[in-house]
């Protein structure tokens, strides 16, 4: 998609090139893509968009214009003025979304291995895979876009692929934002009953790392990146972009901020709230949480 076209169609001005976009993110945000379009609100995302080379495309407002220009002149990249571009980014997403042709699913199948035990109340939409072993249970819903590994186990009441919160405010109004992306669950995983883990809002996975144990009643946000053999007990909260390292322990009813980094062996103490990152090795308790050992 030329930003000239979308330019036109959103009657916006641009300075710099006119650049073919192939996705959109936010500053900062791995991704896939090498051509993205994103928004800044203020200029303090300077040193974000110099070294995300990805970004080749930016709205800002008219007092940030000069700031990042620049940077984006020195890649081929280009500048569009709004005077609001969160929401105009927003609203070219959705713009994107209905052409039907510029978001490209990230699973480009249904794959469904003869080996899976799936109960006849699931509910599994196309473009997913489901390798060998795998169990889903009653009454759970598999969304586009989901892959699940070989020997996993989903339970019963639980969605994969849920669509994650992104919601703005436009005219006063919140508004959801659809999404896009997909959610990979890794071999041999076991996901309890009344789970939700949630779908990426533009491209990429939400992840659950191999061998990883999540209990009942636990919700996994989007962009959430869970490692390799986590135990979490019933009824955690994770919000988005939550990062949990190999070998960590969550408790019962935890709650970790969008963002958070539980590194390597971690142990989160029942009932916590995780305001800030925690050091690998150590344990956190409380409200908000603060390490004991």
């Amino acid at each position: 998609m030329k930003i000239s076209d979308l330019c036109a169609q959103f009657k916006l001005e641009y300075f710099g090139s006119d650049v073919d976009i192939n996705g959109l993110n936010l500053i900062g945000r791995a991704s896939s893509k090498d051509a993205i379009l994103t928004y800044a609100t203020s200029g303090k995302y300077k040193k974000r968009v110099a070294t995300d080379i990805s970004v080749k495309a930016l709205l800002v407002d008219a007092k940030t214009k000069e700031e990042y220009l620049e940077v984006l002149l020195m890649r081929d990249g280009c500048v569009i003025i709004s005077d609001n571009p969160e929401q105009v980014f927003y609203e070219i997403h959705d713009y994107l979304i209905r052409l039907d042709n510029f978001y490209k699913p990230v699973v480009l199948e249904r794959k469904i291995s003869s080996t899976a035990i799936i109960h006849p109340t699931a509910v599994i939409e196309d473009y997913v895979i489901i390798e060998d072993d795998v169990k889903i249970g009653a009454f759970s819903f598999i969304r586009a876009g989901t892959i699940i590994r070989r020997g996993s186990t989903i339970g019963n009441h639980t969605t994969i692929g849920a669509e994650g919160c992104q919601v703005l405010r436009i005219d006063g109004i919140p508004t959801k934002i659809k999404h896009c992306g997909g959610v990979l669950i890794e071999e041999g995983v076991s996901i309890g009953d009344h789970c939700s883990v949630c779908n990426t809002l533009f491209d990429g996975f939400t992840r659950v790392g191999a061998y990883s144990q999540i209990d009942n009643f636990c919700h996994i946000a989007h962009y959430v990146n869970i490692g390799k053999r986590v135990i979490m007990t019933p009824g955690i909260t994770l919000v988005g972009s939550v990062t949990i390292e190999d070998d960590c322990y969550i408790g019962a009813g935890a709650t970790i901020m969008n963002k958070a980094i539980i590194h390597t062996g971690a142990t989160v103490g029942i009932g916590s709230v995780v305001m800030q990152n925690v050091k690998a090795g150590t344990t956190v308790f409380g409200n908000p949480a603060k390490q004991i050992f």
